[in-house]
């Protein structure tokens, strides 16, 4: 570890931060474990409150249609029967796990930083703030549905872009404008559509900025 600290300290210049996980991270209390179980319980019921709803009534339309749809192919063989439960139950399956993955992706957002001061016994500004948010938004792209995918990392960039700017207004670096959040979306937007223009995107990505 003392290597590691003089590796990132002395030669790659980054400042050595010497307090505790608990005074930047959860500071909510002292203990790491107990920190991510109150993330974890209290997201989980700020989560349920939000997305209670949606998801309930998409679960019932999605089981409705598949309550309807086995009525009217009950004379079916067995194998397009199988096949046919498979297919309709799989998006009820995708709607019911959603919750608790998105619980866990919340809950890391707050705990990765201190795992991180554990493991390299000290801490340095990346892995404060950069790796851990860069790490939840990862595994949150991972846990959604494929299709929507592309959306949602285009979501997570215009949160990061606004985060940047206002981190750089309230430590003095930019002058704070009304809606200048905005700006650096919109310029990272325009490349996409540049490299639409050019035929330079995917598929999944030219229908996104369609």
């Amino acid at each position: 570890m003392n290597i590691l600290s003089k590796l990132f300290g002395g030669k790659l210049g980054f400042k050595i931060l010497t307090a505790e996980c608990y005074e930047y991270a959860h500071v909510w209390h002292p203990n790491c474990n107990l920190a991510i179980w109150d993330a974890v319980f209290d997201g989980f019921f700020f989560s349920f409150r939000t997305y209670a709803t949606f998801y309930i009534v998409c679960i019932f339309c999605v089981f409705f249609a598949f309550v309807v749809e086995c009525n009217r192919y009950k004379t079916g063989s067995p194998e397009d029967q199988v096949r046919f439960a498979a297919q309709r139950y799989s998006p009820l399956v995708r709607l019911s796990d959603r919750q608790p993955c998105g619980v866990f992706v919340l809950a890391m957002q707050s705990t990765v930083s201190p795992n991180f001061y554990q493991l390299l016994g000290f801490a340095i500004w990346p892995t404060v703030g950069f790796v851990n948010g860069w790490l939840s938004s990862f595994f949150a792209i991972l846990l959604e549905n494929r299709k929507r995918r592309p959306m949602l990392a285009l979501y997570l960039t215009n949160l990061a872009s606004e985060t940047l700017y206002r981190q750089l207004v309230n430590h003095g670096y930019l002058r704070s404008y009304k809606h200048g959040e905005c700006v650096p979306f919109a310029i990272g937007l325009a490349g996409f559509v540049y490299l639409y223009k050019q035929k330079q995107l995917d598929e999944r990505m030219g229908k996104l900025v369609k």
